[in-house]
């Protein structure tokens, strides 16, 4: 058995003495006398009784766990045990056990540290094989090199541009040069009335995307300087505003013709950030009846009324879009109650997916989802609406709720020597699964900037 003088040594050194189990498992066990303390808590966790035992550490595979240690078996993991100790200090500090082990999991920090560089890594080597301009929409995995990568598509290279200049300086000189020769292939496609098409190859305007290329391109002129960009923002700002009716629904350019779901309360945001920045908020209380409008349907029913089409389930990815928007627009526009009630619903989710262990895909009606897959521009999206939502208030569970979400994306990560692979996320998760199957797609990798920026600035 070993004192409480000999773990010192431990922790001195490095390298524990440890008594060796049938396993061939390093067992570090403390002075039976210190255990009535500190078994207080361990012996009534989930009702189970471990008789007669101590308390140490034994590390397998490099991972370092607590464990409870008995006549009866050899070692004995104990999943209770490791999160009560995790929970008490003073169990820690009784035992004595300091976590000598020169081998430690790295930190989560250090974690994203590593992801966020290969997650833009990944989309500038995407960019690169553009033939455009702009970021390809995704890369197929079935198809060979000279036809994996889409066309460039406004919508996500418009709102990448905040990424490049402002959240993620990974590599920043060529980021810039990137953002100003997208910010140049933007203006040349933008119709001469204001508004940018809908998908990669299409003729037909939409008021989302205009509104997403619209606040990147504000960002483009604020940062940069560039003239073109300003013009293209002014020009999108006034049939934006155009668009919308009295009532403060937005009546061109939707995705379904007359459906104004909620997740266009993110477009909303940017347009009247737009707004006020460069127009004092003139448009103010017309934006406001459409972030009323867009409010009161997301409350009738957030989990139906957020999706591309009506009375149907909603992705994550939408929802995720509508709950960042009116947050976004509630702060904006003055509307506290909507920023409360977003973190509301942010809790109930959490509750909900901790059950999964994944963000579902989608959110139905009657508390209907489906958890068959993660949808991983969702993950991200509320990965980083956690993290957010934190940074607006300090509530810890808020940032809790965001790093796990946001850990658990990252291990689906891919690792790879292929740059066209290294950094990227498959939309699904199994890959094969129903939102752009074997595609890897450039928003995923959008979101988890998002949310690494937010967690940075959490910690």
């Amino acid at each position: 058995m070993q004192t409480t003088s000999q773990l010192d040594e431990c922790a001195d050194t490095a390298q524990p003495k440890a008594r060796l189990t049938g396993k061939g498992q390093p067992l570090l066990l403390v002075d039976e006398n210190q255990f009535e303390s500190a078994g207080k808590h361990l012996v009534q966790c989930r009702n189970k009784v471990y008789g007669k035992c101590a308390v140490g550490v034994s590390e397998i595979n490099g991972s370092v766990l607590p464990f409870v240690h008995t006549p009866i078996a050899k070692i004995r993991p104990a999943p209770a045990a490791v999160a009560l100790v995790r929970r008490h200090p003073e169990i820690r500090n009784i035992a004595n056990v300091s976590y000598p082990f020169t081998q430690r999991k790295p930190g989560l920090a250090t974690v994203l540290e590593d992801s966020e560089r290969r997650a833009m890594s990944w989309l500038l080597n995407a960019w690169s094989q553009s033939a455009d301009g702009g970021f390809p929409h995704s890369r197929c995995c079935l198809l060979p090199k000279n036809r994996s990568w889409a066309p460039g598509y406004p919508e996500t290279t418009g709102y990448l541009i905040e990424n490049l200049l402002v959240l993620n300086p990974v590599f920043p000189a060529r980021q810039e040069a990137v953002a100003l020769r997208t910010g140049e292939w933007l203006c040349s496609i933008q119709h001469r009335d204001g508004w940018f098409f809908s998908g990669v190859r299409g003729r037909t305007p939409s008021a989302f995307n205009t509104s997403m290329i619209l606040g990147g391109l504000l960002q483009l002129y604020q940062i940069c300087g560039q003239e073109q960009a300003l013009t293209a923002v002014l020009r999108s700002h006034r049939w934006l505003i155009t668009s919308i009716a009295d009532d403060g629904r937005w009546t061109r350019g939707l995705y379904r013709k007359d459906y104004f779901s909620a997740y266009y309360a993110r477009a909303l945001w940017l347009l009247a950030l737009a707004d006020q920045q460069l127009f004092s908020g003139k448009n103010r209380e017309l934006l406001q009846r459409s972030f009323q409008y867009l409010f009161d349907l997301l409350r009738r029913d957030p989990f139906v009324n957020s999706g591309f089409d009506p009375g149907r389930p909603s992705l994550s990815h939408t929802l995720a879009y509508a709950l960042e928007g009116i947050a976004g627009a509630g702060d904006l526009l003055g509307c506290s109650d909507a920023v409360l009630w977003v973190e509301g619903m942010l809790e109930n989710i959490n509750e909900r997916s901790l059950v999964y262990g994944k963000i579902p895909a989608s959110f139905g009606p009657g508390n209907r989802v489906d958890a068959s897959y993660v949808l991983c521009a969702g993950q991200a999206q509320f990965a980083s609406l956690f993290l957010k939502s934190f940074l607006r208030n300090r509530r810890p569970p808020l940032f809790e709720a965001g790093s796990r979400w946001l850990s658990d994306l990252a291990a689906l990560q891919q690792r790879s020597n292929h740059p066209a692979v290294d950094g990227g996320f498959y939309a699904s998760s199994p890959k094969w699964k129903g939102y752009f199957p074997w595609r890897m797609v450039n928003w995923t990798n959008k979101f988890f900037l998002d949310a690494c920026n937010a967690y940075r600035a959490g910690i």
